[in-house]
């Protein structure tokens, strides 16, 4: 037997709420140490949320295949954000710490 839909529920409340408090974390880092593509980076996160609330909406609904939206949620955002913004903003962090200047905003 699987998770049953309280569980299911439960789980992605969890995932909801990991996310926001890692963002805020992320968010209070970047401000610290002034990093120029903050804003943008906001941006992603607030989208990310906004469509991660809609898939629990969604789910709680019950109007939403929750297989396919959370593999596409899974599969696309997590690695671009991570690989490209989230990246980014560590290069900026390392470049800064080691002394050099840091880029400019494009």
């Amino acid at each position: 037997a699987g998770l049953g839909r309280g569980e299911i529920e439960a789980m992605l409340l969890r995932l909801q709420a990991y996310t926001a408090a890692h963002f805020r974390l992320e968010e209070d880092l970047m401000a610290q140490r002034h990093f120029p593509g903050a804003a943008q980076h906001r941006k992603s996160h607030e989208g990310h949320e906004r469509e991660l609330a809609n898939l629990v909406k969604g789910y709680q609904d019950g109007t939403l295949d929750l297989t396919i939206k959370l593999q596409g949620l899974l599969q696309d955002w997590n690695p671009m954000h991570i690989l490209s913004e989230d990246q980014e903003m560590v290069d900026y962090l390392l470049r800064k710490q080691a002394g050099g200047r840091p880029k400019p905003e494009p």
